[in-house]
């Protein structure tokens, strides 16, 4: 693993005289998650890499550059996700580990990120260390104190169900409120619900086992929205800890969920 992120880094040195460069603000890790779950003996992982990059041209590529524990490294390609009001645009990418069908072994991991726009190639490297992450560890926030977990544009529920999701936070102390203020008739009324902390493990699926909070100091909350068979629910979510509150509007943008309702 050190050998090979030391040529990477050697490369960034290498190139820094073509177009290379090790970024500003150009793009910037926001959230990394990864769990390892385990059913009939048999395990999988899954990690998330949500990046921020700077909106510098239409045509561009986001990479994670990782690094797995057998000393393989792989390039995984991010997807855009959406833009946000300040300039930005959100990427994720995506790695499964097994022994079968992943893309790599069961694996701590260690990255970075690559951006290619406009004839050039920025890094974020976490200034020079690279980022890491155990495999079955939960998640990490970069810059943030609270990210949404489970956003998706389109959600399906049976008839009389309630919107249920997650939020990540670091926890900066123990008195802390989580609330998410939401709107299921275009703000003419608003709701306000309390999350509350998400138990022992942080989920992915019903067999992870990544302990909540996490050895990073990151914890797991989760919120239920009540829906009485809205078909379109809007929402920001607010931390409150040491007299301090933070928002994740999703970039000012709030969160919008279409609801796709099916017989039980």
């Amino acid at each position: 693993m050190t050998k090979l992120f030391s040529r990477v880094l050697l490369a960034l040195v290498l190139f820094a005289f073509a177009g290379t460069s090790l970024a500003a603000d150009e793009v910037s890790m926001l959230r990394a998650q990864s769990i390892v779950s385990s059913k009939y003996g048999m395990s999988a992982q899954n990690a998330v890499f949500d990046v921020l990059v700077k909106d510098l041209a239409s045509d561009k590529t986001v990479t994670i550059v990782i690094g797995t524990e057998d000393d393989n490294w792989l390039e995984l390609p991010a997807t855009y996700k959406h833009s946000t009001e300040d300039g930005r645009e959100f990427w994720r990418a995506r790695y499964s580990g097994d022994s079968w069908w992943g893309q790599g072994p069961i694996s701590d991991l260690t990255w970075a990120v690559k951006y290619e726009v406009d004839g050039q190639v920025y890094w974020d490297n976490n200034n020079g260390q690279n980022y890491f992450i155990a495999a079955n560890s939960g998640s990490q926030l970069f810059g943030v104190n609270l990210a949404n977990a489970t956003h998706t544009a389109q959600v399906n529920l049976s008839q009389g169900q309630n919107l249920h999701g997650r939020v990540t936070l670091n926890n900066l102390g123990p008195d802390k409120q989580v609330q998410v203020v939401y709107s299921t008739d275009g703000w003419a009324t608003t709701q306000t619900a309390d999350a509350r902390f998400g138990g022992p493990w942080f989920w992915f699926s019903s067999y992870s086992s990544a302990s909540n909070p996490n050895p990073y100091g990151f914890e797991e909350w989760v919120y239920e929205l009540k829906l009485d068979g809205a078909t379109t629910v809007e929402y920001a979510i607010s931390y409150t800890v040491n007299d301090q509150t933070y928002w994740d509007n999703n970039f000012g943008r709030n969160y919008v969920e279409t609801i796709n309702y099916f017989s039980p």
